[in-house]
């Protein structure tokens, strides 16, 4: 929407390289613009929010922050899939009382 939220989709989408043999549908990156505050980010994996942040028209570090993100993005696709997995052992069966 604005030039500071294009530079940083830029720069994510050069850094982003997804997990191997993790499923996931989709990630959105949505930016609400304010002309006082500046552009507010909002990051979500299939519909679950991971990551928001103030985006400043100073900010200098975008792609720290796209590395960052990035990096954040992939562990919690990992966590997830490792919980998924978790779930679905039968380690985990029952009340444990029998």
């Amino acid at each position: 929407m604005t030039p500071i939220g294009q530079q940083f989709f830029s720069m994510f989408s050069s850094v982003w390289s997804p997990p191997e043999r993790i499923h996931f549908e989709n990630i959105t990156i949505v930016e609400r613009f304010n002309p006082q505050w500046g552009s507010m980010l909002w990051i979500t994996v299939d519909d679950e929010e991971i990551f928001e942040k103030l985006l400043l028209s100073r900010n200098k570090d975008l792609s720290d922050l796209a590395a960052d993100v990035s990096a954040s993005i992939q562990q919690f696709l990992i966590r997830r899939e490792l919980l998924r997995h978790v779930r679905q052992s039968n380690d985990l069966m029952g009340d444990g009382l029998r």
